[in-house]
């Protein structure tokens, strides 16, 4: 474990594990661990998850970004939307408009094909790979340019799951 600990706002550790559970989820601190120490409960960054804090930063940093836009769904088996998942950050993106992408979330998506086959009634082969998601590369884009775009699309996904909610 690590020595980054959060206690109660008087400083002081919570006196049952339900308290400061509470304290964890009401704060989102998903990445800490409610833990007993001898003055009561505390809340702990373990060390596997500060490490992978600072790694994540780090590579963040190096993060280089494309502006892209996916084509349309080519028949009725496509999804509606273009996912893609690299160390657990999943990101979807629509179909035919203007978006921006992390160069490595392009690399899986690139990778994301299908076989195309032939059958002449004794053996399939396989006579070529198919993009699962075709998409256009515009140009190059800038981390700031993404985080617009990531904040303006999480804004209109959680507006869209309100509106199905009611």
């Amino acid at each position: 474990m690590s020595n980054e600990i959060i206690k109660d706002g008087n400083g002081k550790a919570w006196p049952t594990q339900a308290k400061a559970f509470a304290h964890l989820v009401k704060n989102q601190l998903m990445a800490y661990s409610v833990v007993q120490k001898i003055e009561g409960w505390v809340l702990e960054l373990t060390t596997a998850v500060s490490q992978s804090v600072a790694e994540v930063a780090e590579i963040e940093t190096a993060m280089t970004y494309s502006k892209v836009i996916f084509m349309p769904k080519m028949n009725e088996y496509d999804e509606e939307q273009v996912t893609a998942s690299v160390n657990g950050k999943v990101l979807v993106f629509c179909r035919g408009v203007e978006t921006i992408a992390p160069d490595c979330h392009l690399d899986v998506i690139t990778n994301a094909s299908y076989n195309s086959n032939k059958f002449d009634g004794k053996i399939t082969t396989v006579t070529g790979k198919i993009a699962r998601f075709a998409f256009s590369r515009l140009g190059e884009a800038t981390k700031k340019e993404y985080d617009t775009f990531l904040k303006a699309g999480t804004k209109q996904m959680f507006k869209e799951v309100a509106e199905k909610r009611d």
